[in-house]
């Protein structure tokens, strides 16, 4: 195979993966969507001291680099992918990673109450 050709077969595998993604099988998961990176955010105008703004940035910063390394994982099993079934397996792993990382942040959140 050619590297047009090969080039062909990516952008085909590209097309269709977003097409099987975007079905309502992979779409509508029936769960809801993870909470913000830092938790609750505190109403606009509210004024947090210094420690915890501090402490709710680091917080941030390190649940979207968790959300990030998840998504890298995601789109490497993805591209691997040579069945369907794989992009389901994918697909799965991916939305347990996520539903660890949020359960994770809620433990971390009845902590610091």
């Amino acid at each position: 195979m050619n590297k047009f050709s090969a080039a062909i077969v990516a952008t085909a595998i590209s097309v269709c993966t977003v097409a099987i993604l975007s079905s309502p099988a992979f779409a509508d998961s029936g769960m809801p969507p993870p909470p913000p990176a830092g938790g609750p955010m505190p109403p606009p105008g509210h004024q947090a001291s210094p420690e915890m703004f501090q402490k709710m940035k680091a917080r941030m910063l390190d649940n979207q680099q968790k959300r990030i390394q998840i998504l890298q994982q995601a789109s490497g099993c993805i591209q691997a992918a040579t069945a369907m079934d794989q992009l389901r397996d994918c697909h799965e792993k991916e939305h347990q990673a996520l539903m660890q990382m949020q359960d994770q942040m809620k433990q971390q959140r009845k902590q610091d109450h």
